[in-house]
C-alpha cells in the first residue's frame, strides 16, 4: 500500500436516480483530488438527468433528490467535470505516480459515471486508474472494525465508529460523501497502519474480471481519449 504522503488520488461519490447505471439518471457528481496525501481541489456537480432515465421512488427515500434544479449541467459538462478533476490530478502528480480511485463502494460510482461517459460518445475518464481502488466500505470489513459496526458497513455508521464528522445536509451530499470516504480511508491507514488496505482487499476482493468486461464495452462504445494516459497493464492493486 501507498503511504499517505506518496498518495494521489480521486475521490468520487455519486448521486443517482436507482442502481442500474444504464436505465438510472446520474444526478449529481462529488470529486476531490488528493495529492501527497491532501486534498487539493474539488468539484460539485449537479446533473440535468438525461432524456429517458429513471429516477425511482427508492432512491429518493435515500438520497432525498426529489427534484432536480435549473441550471443543472447536462451529462457531456458532468463528464467533462471529471475528466478535468482526473486531468489536475496527472499534472500535479510525478511521472511514475501511482494513481488510485477513492471512494465509498466505489464500483457502483464509477460504473455510473462510466455509462454517462458512453451514452455522451466521450471517453472514459477514469480510464487511468484501472482497477487500482481504495474503497472505504471495503476497508470497514477490517476485523478491528467490524464488530463494532452494528449498522453494517454504511458511510455514516464508518464515520461514527471513526469520529469522522459530517456536515448538516438536506439531502446526500455527493462532495461531503467523497469527502467523508477520503477522512475514512485516512483515519483507518492512520489508525490500523497501510497494510489495512491490502488486508481488507484480501477479506473483500472486487470482481476483476466483470469490471474488465464493463470497461471493455464502454470502451468499444466510445473513443480512446488521447489525453488520458492508460494504466499499466495486469497492475490492479491500488499500492
Amino acid at each position: 500500500m501507498t503511504p499517505l504522503s506518496r498518495l494521489y488520488a480521486l475521490a468520487l461519490d455519486v448521486e443517482t436516480g436507482g442502481l442500474d447505471p444504464q436505465t438510472d439518471a446520474l444526478l449529481a457528481i462529488g470529486l476531490a483530488v488528493v495529492v501527497s496525501g491532501e486534498v487539493v481541489s474539488s468539484a460539485s456537480v449537479r446533473v440535468r438527468p438525461a432524456a429517458g432515465l429513471r429516477i425511482t421512488p427508492e432512491a429518493v427515500a435515500v438520497n432525498g433528490w426529489r427534484s432536480v434544479e435549473a441550471g443543472d449541467v447536462s451529462e457531456p459538462h458532468a463528464v467533462a467535470s471529471a475528466h478535468e478533476a482526473v486531468m489536475d490530478l496527472l499534472q500535479k502528480a510525478p511521472t511514475g505516480a501511482r494513481l488510485c480511485l477513492l471512494g465509498h463502494n466505489v464500483e457502483f460510482d464509477a460504473g455510473f459515471l462510466r455509462a454517462a461517459a458512453a451514452r455522451c460518445g466521450l471517453p472514459d475518464p477514469l480510464a487511468p486508474f484501472g482497477h487500482r481502488y481504495i474503497d472505504s466500505c471495503a476497508l470497514a470489513a477490517l476485523p478491528e472494525l467490524l464488530g463494532h459496526l452494528p449498522e453494517g458497513r454504511s458511510l455514516d455508521a464508518l464515520c461514527r465508529q471513526l469520529g469522522v464528522e459530517r456536515g448538516a445536509r438536506p439531502h446526500q451530499d455527493p462532495l461531503d460523501d467523497a469527502l467523508a470516504s477520503w477522512r475514512c480511508a485516512r483515519a483507518i491507514v492512520e489508525r490500523y497502519g497501510a497494510d489495512s488496505v491490502a488486508a481488507a482487499k484480501a477479506r473483500w476482493p472486487y470482481r476483476a474480471r466483470r469490471e474488465a468486461a464493463v470497461m471493455a464495452a464502454m470502451r468499444a462504445a466510445a473513443p480512446a481519449h488521447k489525453d488520458l494516459p492508460m494504466p499499466p497493464t495486469g497492475d490492479d492493486d491500488a499500492g
